[in-house]
């Protein structure tokens, strides 16, 4: 029709469709081409270890980006995920440990004109690997880490250091025993190491109070160490850490041992007593008190500003040995008292001195961290019987009543006047001087019927003896016995000294027979 020639109207009819199709496609396509990067759209693939990002304009590469530094470019995105296990496999074993990093890529679609550029399998994997190794930080060390009890944990370079840190925690303690460290695994985790430790030099013996070569035949105390083990449970595992926290062998005791360690003070504040102190820390009083031996003394006296322990450092590995301790000991000596009828009640007499014996004591001492814990007696040998000492005691009676002899009423005298005439008058008794404070005794059985001050006789004590008879006592420094008291003979009454009218200390002694003076030198026997 209008001169349009009849196939070509009949081909269009006949291809309608699929001409449609096409056109519909083609616009799709240069949508979503103009839509994403105007989107800075990023998609995450489900299941896939990269994102890919889509570039403008046409697309026959993909740059290949980790932790925003391009690593490469290739050609096919499927070549990535073989790429990166290549990678992951050889830094770890390079490494000798997983590491712990991110091993996602992001890929950017691009257009490349130069195939030089693009990289394959093998290559992409080898860029991969320099880039996980250079954002890895710290590269981790193999080393031994030995973990104490629940908490405590220290790394070193070789099984031989932790051997050799195990011998010095345990030579703090143990002195007279050589010992041998070995690392056994553990039946139940062969990843798993425990130290055991085993006695060298059997035969050494240790003085304890003087050289080690001191003849056997010493009384010094003798000691052996017969057992030697780790209180505290301990590991060791082989693993990768942080260099800076693998210490050396000096380091890692000290660290064990506390031995360095300051003890935590507190410093006394107004209103501070030692419950406050041992409160206010979390400590019983007692604990204070060990800490502080001289506090308890000193409680009343505390000082602001005074210094108190509240804190010693522990050492995280206790060491416990068995030690056998042979060493001399007293044996007490007993007192035997017996009686002796020719001997007034009240006086004794040492008819034998005592002496301590002697014995070998062999036990069985067990010690953690070098304090004793425990002792069991093995054996005892008596080596000098102890002596006994023997006190005899008076059981005649003393009598009350006058025996009609009288003693001397002091002890070690020296007779300075006698009774009779003498310049200034007469004198009515005898003196006797003795030290100051000497007893002044009863010369016989009687009553006191005057004891306290009489005008220049100073302070003085009557007694009445019976049939007219009484003795005066006179310048005591002090006075003992009461008026109304019974006395027997010899017993104390007063003290030698220089009351009233008196030169010197002495006591003067005298007689008087119905009130009237007496010579006592006729009377005292």
């Amino acid at each position: 029709m209008y001169g349009v020639p009849k196939f070509k109207e009949g081909v269009f009819l006949k291809f309608k469709r699929e001409i449609v199709l096409s056109v519909c496609a083609l616009l799709t396509i240069v949508t979503v081409a103009e839509y994403t990067p105007a989107m800075g759209a990023g998609v995450q693939q489900m299941g896939s270890p990269f994102s890919t990002v889509w570039a403008k304009d046409s697309i026959n590469s993909y740059k290949v980006v980790y932790n925003k530094t391009e690593v490469g470019v290739v050609a096919d995105a499927f070549v990535v995920e073989a790429a990166k296990e290549k990678a992951v496999s050889a830094l770890v074993a390079t490494l000798g440990y997983t590491p712990d990093i991110n091993p996602s890529v992001t890929l950017v679609g691009v257009h490349t004109s130069d195939s030089k550029t693009i990289l394959e399998g093998n290559a992409l994997a080898e860029e991969l690997y320099q880039a996980y190794h250079s954002g890895l930080g710290v590269v981790k060390q193999e080393a031994y880490v030995m973990k104490i009890g629940d908490g405590f944990t220290v790394a070193l370079h070789s099984e031989e250091e932790i051997k050799e840190v195990l011998k010095g925690v345990q030579s703090h303690y143990i002195t007279d025993k050589e010992v041998d460290i070995t690392l056994d695994k553990d039946q139940h985790n062969t990843l798993v190491m425990s130290p055991k430790i085993s006695m060298l030099d059997e035969d050494r013996v240790f003085a304890t109070a003087g050289a080690a070569s001191e003849p056997e035949t010493s009384n010094r105390n003798k000691e052996k160490t017969v057992d030697v083990e780790f209180s505290d449970r301990i590991m060791v595992v082989k693993a990768f850490v942080d260099p800076a926290e693998i210490k050396d062998v000096q380091t890692a005791t000290e660290l064990i041992t506390q031995e360095n360690a300051e003890a935590e003070v507190y410093t006394v504040k107004p209103g501070d007593s030692a419950s406050t102190i041992a409160s206010a820390n979390g400590m019983g009083l007692s604990e204070l008190y060990e800490l502080n031996p001289v506090l308890k003394q000193k409680e009343k006296t505390l000082q602001i500003g005074d210094e108190v322990v509240v804190q010693v450092s522990q050492p995280e590995l206790s060491v416990s040995a068995a030690v056998e301790i042979t060493y001399t000991q007293a044996i007490p000596f007993t007192t035997v008292r017996e009686k002796d009828n020719s001997l007034y009640v009240g006086k004794s007499e040492v008819r034998q001195e005592g002496k301590n014996g002697t014995m070998e004591v062999q036990a069985l001492v067990t010690r953690v961290n070098g304090q004793e814990t425990g002792r069991e007696i093995l054996r005892q040998t008596v080596l000098e019987e102890p002596q006994e000492r023997i006190v005899v005691e008076g059981s005649k009676p003393v009598p009350t009543q006058p025996s009609g002899r009288l003693m001397y009423p002091t002890v070690n005298f020296r007779m300075t006047s006698p009774y009779g005439s003498r310049s200034g008058g007469f004198h009515t008794g005898m003196d006797f001087a003795a030290p100051y404070g000497t007893k002044i005794v009863a010369a016989d059985g009687g009553r006191v019927v005057f004891a306290g001050w009489k005008s220049g006789y100073g302070y003085t004590v009557d007694i009445d003896h019976g049939k007219g008879m009484v003795t005066r006592y006179a310048h005591a420094s002090s006075i003992s016995a009461k008026v109304g008291q019974a006395v027997k003979k010899g017993q104390t009454i007063a003290r030698i000294g220089s009351t009233g009218n008196s030169t010197g200390n002495h006591v003067h002694f005298e007689v008087r027979i119905n009130d009237a003076p007496r010579n006592p030198a006729t009377y005292l026997k």
